[in-house]
């Protein structure tokens, strides 16, 4: 009689047990979207975003970790930056708004220095035109300090990149398509997140700057012209850190071309006020290859 008893008191426990299990395996089973293709896992759902924004990403050096950021909106439908750490398998270990990034914040971009530090560049507006900003972020993806202005108060900023050197500084490069002088400007950042040395123009008209750097060390640069009716020119050329000047550059004007039937202007370039788009979220996900 006594075991009756027993097990029967037993079963609330076991139906307790059994109801945490299932709660629990249904928290830990993150949402995923469609399969791209064949070749790609399901994407781990990481958030929503802006429409037409562009999302940061940057691995850790040891490639346990994928950082995100992206442009979003909150729950007073102001525009902001959100960040999300995903671990190897893609499930999200950390994530939060970025505080203080300004108003409209846009054009997120994140590097990794070469002792680990995890720096984050993007637009923000202030009045009637675009500056950009600069923040070392910690593990949890919060600025350590106040955001730097980068770009001068009297030069838009318009679009930019960075890069990391092996001396442990950030090299920004960011373009301006209007101002009192247009064109590529250069900003060093150092591993604290301190202004080593402030913008300053590199003499090159062009915008829409992107870098990479060769295995021996050296620097190469890509942007875009001034547009010219009915075409826009692609350039290139190498950064000299000594001289701190862009060297060997070559032009190829044969980007864009109209369609039969069309106006024969030149797209009109992309502006901060363009994009993105809030409200209207639209999904955030992140997938890999299979192996």
């Amino acid at each position: 009689m006594r075991d009756v008893l027993s097990k029967r008191a037993l079963y609330p426990l076991m139906v307790l047990v059994l109801m945490a299990s299932v709660l629990a395996g249904c928290q830990a089973a993150p949402s995923r979207s469609a399969p791209a293709s064949d070749d790609w896992s399901r994407g781990v759902r990481a958030g929503t975003a802006c429409i037409n924004s562009r999302v940061a990403m940057v691995v850790d050096e040891d490639g346990q970790g994928v950082h995100l950021l992206w442009a979003a909106e909150d729950e007073a439908e102001q525009q902001i930056l959100r960040y999300a750490r995903l671990d190897a398998s893609g499930r999200p270990i950390a994530e939060g708004d970025l505080g203080g990034a300004g108003t409209r914040p846009n054009q997120p971009a994140l590097v990794v220095d070469s002792g680990g530090g995890l720096h984050a560049t993007w637009l923000a507006r202030d009045g009637e035109i675009y500056r950009l900003y600069h923040a070392l972020l910690d593990a949890s993806g919060r600025p350590t300090a106040e955001p730097a202005l980068i770009s001068p108060p009297d030069v838009p900023a318009h679009s930019h990149t960075s890069i990391s050197s092996p001396d442990g500084h950030i090299e920004v490069f960011w373009g301006a398509i209007e101002g009192p002088e247009p064109g590529l400007y250069h900003a060093r950042i150092a591993a604290d997140g301190s202004l080593v040395r402030p913008s300053h123009s590199l003499g090159t008209v062009g915008f829409d700057p992107s870098a990479a750097r060769a295995r021996d060390g050296s620097l190469h640069l890509v942007w875009k012209g001034i547009p010219d009716p009915g075409r826009q020119s692609i350039n290139y050329g190498v950064w000299d850190a000594a001289s701190d000047a862009v060297t060997g550059a070559h032009r190829d004007r044969g980007l864009w071309r109209p369609l039969p039937g069309s106006p024969a202007t030149a797209p009109p370039s992309a502006s901060p006020r363009d994009g993105p788009a809030c409200p209207g979220p639209s999904g955030a996900a992140a997938a890999r290859p299979h192996r």
